[in-house]
């Protein structure tokens, strides 16, 4: 039997301009706009090689903290919106469960995988997505990654796609 190989390594964070739009005159205003920064073990470039294993069997797991910060001057909502496959390449079926943890440290990547944390999202890796959560400035969210090993089928190798919306909230709305 073959072995199947995944590579997970891109992601792609959608920011709006504003949900939203208004208009008013001031004398000498700060305008200010929302930022939303998503890192895996701390880094600023989103790597999440860690939601595999080389060599994977059928219901192998791996999981990776994936920490998302509001370091802007406003609060921002943000969501998994969906994860696809990466344009020309053909990778295993996954199973992806996504939770919310408190640090980190409850999402141990080099220990075996468990089920940490509120579930978000559980199912075949291509149906993901999450609902919307608040971030308000200078807040922390953390969420575990969980990929299962599907059936595999020999000689696969391909990339999976994350993609995050992010959605600034303005002053007043819930």
């Amino acid at each position: 039997m073959g072995a199947s190989v995944v590579l997970l390594g891109f992601t792609s964070l959608q920011l709006t301009d504003a949900a939203w739009s208004s208009s008013d005159t001031t004398d000498g205003a700060t305008v200010r706009t929302g930022h939303l920064r998503i890192s895996g073990d701390g880094q600023a470039t989103l790597n999440v090689s860690g939601l595999t294993r080389e060599n994977m069997e059928p219901g192998a797991q791996a999981q990776i903290p994936l920490t998302v910060v509001n370091d802007s001057t406003v609060p921002v909502t943000f969501r998994l919106t969906g994860v696809a496959p990466l344009a020309g390449t053909t990778p295993p079926v996954l199973n992806l469960r996504v939770a919310r943890v408190s640090e980190a440290s409850d999402c141990p990547a080099t220990t075996q995988p468990g089920t940490p944390g509120r579930q978000l999202f559980s199912g075949e890796i291509t149906s993901a997505s999450t609902s919307g959560k608040t971030l308000a400035v200078g807040e922390t969210d953390v969420l575990c990654l969980t990929t299962t090993a599907g059936a595999m089928t020999p000689n696969l190798s391909g990339k999976y796609e994350f993609t995050f919306k992010a959605d600034q909230i303005k002053a007043g709305q819930p």
